[in-house]
């Protein structure tokens, strides 16, 4: 190559040199100053208050981040369905779940010492057991090992929801009842048939006549506007509506800048799992969703007597407890350690 040729084409590539390197700063710079984004995966319907709260939650997180984080909501089990919302957020296809221990039978089973029918007053009352609990015994934590967690709560006192009247234990005989897969038990000692499947699908269940019954808190009859299938609620206040899980990918966590994983763990803990989840959640909305069914609808509201919600209390303690206990110490785990710290923490709340 000339001379002549060679100087321009050295000054053509610094020239090319300069400007690659000038655009990938900026791109760079550009892709720095995107917010982080975060997938969050739901399988409440849009309408529900749990969706409410998680969309102030997300609100504040990138406000309080300075638009550094922006929580994406997938509603309705559009993400990620029900039972496979945990994995989800393992496999990294959600960076954050929203869902219920009883879809995944089995794989949090101490965590679900607070979902036994113990004496819950509310979901206030038993997430702060749970809280405790999780605090102090390793082997709670070590069920959410794969993830990082951000709170457990569980729900509303579990009341039946049918077709067909339900005054009593003996009304409830037969009847084909649905409920998350772990909660089985307790409707087999009532002399009930449980019957698994999502949240979403009861609907339709209840009204092809494929279950009689839901056991639930106030708010998803009305969230899932299952009145309109059936005629009948029995206050009857079993036991805590399940344990929920609120939790974010491992590797998702690890790569967030250290003051937004500061703001994250400000609004969860035991604020997401009190202030959030059982009180603005479930707690503060029970009695209103109970009204409304009255006001809005000529559905029967069913008042079962002390007497009788011991009883089944008695049938679901007698059945459950121990078992649980026994199975746990099976493993290895300190079922009875647990159990007597729960109703400790059941007493001092």
């Amino acid at each position: 190559m000339t001379s002549k040729k060679f100087f321009p084409f050295v000054i053509m590539s610094f020239i090319g040199i300069f400007l690659f390197i000038t655009i990938s700063v900026a791109g760079n710079a550009f892709a720095a100053d995107k917010p982080i984004q975060l997938k969050l995966a739901s399988f409440q319907p849009p309408s529900s208050k749990t969706s409410e709260e998680f969309k102030k939650w997300a609100e504040l997180l990138e406000k309080e981040t300075g638009g550094k984080v922006n929580v994406v909501l997938y509603t309705g089990a559009t993400l990620a369905k029900s039972r496979d919302t945990y994995d989800a957020v393992v496999n990294g296809i959600a960076d954050i779940g929203w869902t219920l221990s009883g879809y995944t039978r089995g794989r949090f089973p101490l965590s679900e010492v607070v979902a036994l029918p113990l004496g819950f007053r509310n979901a206030e009352h038993a997430t702060r057991v749970i809280c405790d609990l999780y605090d102090k015994f390793p082997e709670i934590r070590a069920e959410f090992k794969d993830t990082h967690l951000l709170w457990l709560s569980p729900g509303n006192l579990r009341q039946i929801h049918s077709k067909t009247p339900i005054r009593n234990l003996e009304d409830f005989k037969g009847m084909k009842v649905r409920v998350p897969g772990s909660e089985a038990p307790n409707v087999k000692a009532l002399g009930g048939i449980p019957v698994s499947m999502p949240g979403p699908d009861v609907y339709q269940a209840l009204e092809r006549g494929v279950i009689d019954a839901d056991f639930h808190p106030w708010e998803s009859a009305h969230t899932y506007r299952w009145y309109e299938v059936i005629k009948y609620h029995a206050q009857a206040d079993l036991y805590c509506g399940g344990l929920f899980i609120c939790t974010m990918n491992l590797n998702t966590w690890n790569k967030l800048p250290d003051d937004v994983k500061k703001v994250i763990d400000k609004y969860s803990g035991r604020h997401g799992a009190i202030e959030i989840s059982a009180i603005r959640m479930w707690d503060q909305w029970d009695v209103y969703y109970k009204e409304w069914l009255k006001k809005n609808t000529k559905n029967e509201i069913i008042e079962w007597s002390d007497a009788e919600k011991a009883k089944a209390h008695k049938l679901m303690k007698d059945a459950l407890v121990e078992k649980w206990v026994a199975n746990a110490e099976a493993k290895g785990a300190p079922g009875r350690e647990i159990l007597d710290e729960c109703m400790k923490l059941i007493k001092k709340y």
